[in-house]
C-alpha cells in the first residue's frame, strides 16, 4: 500500500543499494557539481504536523546509512528533545519558515519573525539551510522574505527551493498525496516546471520513484511530508481522509485569492 512506512522502508532499500550518494541539502550545495564523481539522492523532510512521524522516518533512513534533511516549523513541530535525536542520528536539521504568512505580508515584520523563529531553532541544534512554509489558507509566497534580506545575513548556506539547479536534478514531491505536479500542488513549485524537463518520468506511485532511484542516469531531489507516511491500515485510512479534504480545501483558498485579485477562476 503506498504512503505506508513499509513502502518508505522500500524505498530506503533502494536508495541505499543503488550507486548514488545520499547528500543532505547543505552537502549537496557545499559539493559543488564539479566535485560529485557519483550520482547523488537528496531526501528532503518538510514537518509540517505529527513531528513523532518524522522520527520514525528517520530512524530508517539510518538503517540504511542514509543522512536526510528534516524542516522544521516554529512552533508548530519545534520539538528540542526529538529534534536532538534526529540530528544525532547524522541527519541534517532546518527551518520551515512561515515568516511572511505569519506577518501577513508586512516585510518588516516578516524579517524579524524569521529572526526569532531561526534563533530559537538554533539554540536546539545548529542550522545551515532553511525551506520555505507553503501555506494555501494565505495570499503570500513566504520566498518572498529574501527580496527583505539575505541568506548571507544569518550565515546560512542556502534556501532548499531557492539555492538548488533544479535543471540539473529530478525533483519529485507528494505534496497532494500523489507525485505528479497537479492542481493539488499550489505552492511547492520550483523555478523549472516538469514540463520543460522532457527525461523526467512521470511516477504515480513510490514504486515508479523507486524505479527511478535505481535506473535514471539524474540526480533525484525527493521531498516527502513525514505526517502522510503511516505505519497501520488504520493510520493511513486517517491520513488519507485528512490529505483529501486538504487538498479540495487548498482549491478552495486558490478560488477565493484568486477572485480577490480579479484573476479567471482557473487552477492549474
Amino acid at each position: 500500500m503506498d504512503f505506508m512506512l513499509d513502502k518508505y522502508r522500500d524505498l530506503c532499500a533502494a536508495s541505499a543499494s543503488s550507486s548514488r550518494e545520499c547528500l543532505t541539502v547543505a552537502e549537496y550545495l557545499a559539493s559543488g557539481s564539479s566535485n560529485r564523481s557519483r550520482r547523488t539522492l537528496i531526501l528532503r523532510h518538510d514537518v509540517d504536523r505529527f513531528p513523532k512521524q518524522a522520527l520514525e522516518t528517520a530512524r530508517i533512513e539510518s538503517e540504511y546509512g542514509l543522512r536526510a534533511t528534516y524542516y522544521f516549523r516554529v512552533p508548530g513541530t519545534l520539538v528540542p528533545e526529538l529534534i536532538r535525536e534526529i540530528a544525532g542520528m547524522g541527519h541534517e536539521v532546518g527551518l520551515h519558515y512561515e515568516s511572511v504568512d505569519k506577518a501577513r505580508g508586512e516585510m518588516a515584520e516578516a524579517v524579524s519573525s524569521f529572526e526569532g523563529d531561526l534563533g530559537r531553532l538554533r539554540a536546539v541544534v545548529p542550522v545551515s539551510t532553511v525551506a520555505m512554509h507553503g501555506n494555501p489558507a494565505t495570499p503570500f509566497d513566504n520566498r518572498d522574505l529574501w527580496n527583505s534580506c539575505g541568506l548571507e545575513d544569518y550565515q546560512l548556506t542556502g534556501e532548499a527551493y531557492l539555492s538548488i539547479d533544479f535543471g540539473s536534478v529530478l525533483y519529485y514531491s507528494d505534496t497532494g498525496r500523489n507525485w505528479l505536479e497537479d492542481v493539488f500542488n499550489i505552492k511547492d513549485t520550483i523555478p523549472v516546471p516538469v514540463e520543460k524537463k522532457p527525461d523526467r518520468p512521470v511516477c504515480d506511485h513510490t514504486d515508479d520513484i523507486i524505479d527511478v532511484v535505481r535506473d535514471h542516469e539524474s540526480d533525484i531531489y525527493i521531498l516527502t511530508h513525514p505526517e502522510r507516511w503511516r505505519s497501520t491500515t488504520i493510520e493511513w485510512a486517517l491520513s488519507a481522509m485528512a490529505d483529501t479534504a486538504v487538498n479540495y480545501i487548498k482549491i478552495c483558498f486558490q478560488i477565493l485569492h484568486r477572485r480577490r485579485n480579479h484573476t479567471p477562476d482557473v487552477v492549474a
